[in-house]
């Protein structure tokens, strides 16, 4: 394994270790209402990427609306506030293993195939010296 190569291996070490560190996350939530729990489960863009030890904060929960005593008319098409209106919501979170190990598995794919690449490329050239 030449030096470009090597760098190639590293650099696919540490964005592997970075995704590790930030995983995607994805939450579940349930909803009650009039005694039916209704789950519905999902992934939010605003909640892919955190650090591992600290997870999302609850999106049904907003800092803004516990400040405030009164909602507004424009509160009414918030997604969030609709949930909090309609019964209780309950969230939780997990790292989204399957969006993580495709992560890995691409970056790995990416990594061996530049690898391969530059050492066809250095043989290549030897070939072309010689």
């Amino acid at each position: 394994m030449n030096d470009n190569q090597l760098r190639m291996f590293w650099v696919g070490i540490v964005l592997i270790s970075v995704f590790g560190l930030f995983p995607p996350w994805r939450y579940q939530f349930d909803v009650t209402h009039n005694g039916t729990t209704v789950r519905e489960g999902g992934s939010s863009p605003a909640y892919w990427f955190h650090f591992i030890l600290a997870a999302p904060s609850n999106p049904f929960y907003p800092e803004e609306l516990r400040q405030r005593n009164a909602l507004s008319s424009s509160d009414f098409n918030d997604n969030r506030v609709l949930m909090l209106l309609i019964g209780n919501a309950n969230s939780s979170y997990s790292i989204d293993f399957q969006r993580l190990f495709i992560i890995w598995f691409l970056i790995a794919l990416i990594t061996a195939g530049r690898i391969y690449t530059i050492q066809a490329r250095s043989v290549a050239g030897k070939e072309k010296s010689a």
